[in-house]
């Protein structure tokens, strides 16, 4: 329904998405800026180069406190980007509470239901305009069905129909490094090399107990959670 440029891997940064803007040849009506934040001051910085018409925000949870010093910080930086969004932002269902004085702003994703997730994807309810869709996607992991269901409502909201949806749901390809699965020699390998929070690395192994056969986790760690 659009042409679409989004910034790819991990351009979150100003120069990151600067250098997507300025190396894409691709014709878009459509920008997609992964915002990322470390510091106070981060996402604010961002938006003051990359206003966004609209804005999502996944999750709110203990993740560079090394470096944010406090989860109220965290908080507190991310709301800055529906201060700054000039029509809605989409938050996920159980975070909008932690926003208070900007409810105009807000809408919340609370239209994903019936949740199965295994070693071959997830599939789950979807209801946009007063119809349930089953949709099924090869992403890994609850949690992605409550991700794309922010994307499908702000999709929704501009515009594009529920059947075109649920029909991209099942086109999303894996994403490099992020849940992503890998057949080695008859070996099941589950790259989630850009995992940085205890929330996702428990989505991970929860990933990997659908798995059949022996299981063996290699990690460094995480790091920056202020312990």
């Amino acid at each position: 329904d659009y042409k679409v440029l989004s910034t790819p891997r991990s351009y979150n940064t100003p120069l990151g998405i600067a250098r997507a803007l300025n190396e894409s040849e691709e014709e878009f009506n459509l920008f997609i800026a992964e915002m990322g934040a470390r510091h106070v001051g981060d996402i604010e910085e961002l938006c003051s180069y990359f206003t966004p018409d609209y804005a999502l925000i996944t999750g709110i949870c203990n993740q560079h406190l090394e470096s944010f010093g406090s989860i109220d910080n965290i908080i507190s930086e991310k709301g800055k980007i529906i201060k700054a969004a000039k029509n809605f932002t989409c938050i996920a269902k159980g975070c909008a509470s932690l926003f208070t004085g900007e409810e105009g702003k807000i809408k919340t994703a609370d239209i994903v239901k019936d949740v199965l997730s295994d070693s071959t994807g997830t599939q789950f309810t979807l209801t946009l305009g007063g119809q349930d869709i089953r949709v099924k996607t090869k992403l890994l992991g609850e949690h992605s069905a409550y991700n794309i269901g922010l994307c499908a409502l702000l999709a929704y909201e501009l515009g594009v129909s529920a059947e075109h949806i649920a029909e991209r749901i099942a086109s999303i390809e894996y994403i490099e490094h992020r849940l992503q699965p890998i057949v080695s020699n008859g070996v099941n390998i589950i790259d989630d090399g850009y995992n940085s929070n205890i929330i996702g690395a428990r989505a991970a192994l929860k990933v990997l107990s659908t798995f059949g056969g022996r299981k063996i986790v290699v990690t460094p760690g995480l790091v920056e959670l202020g312990i």
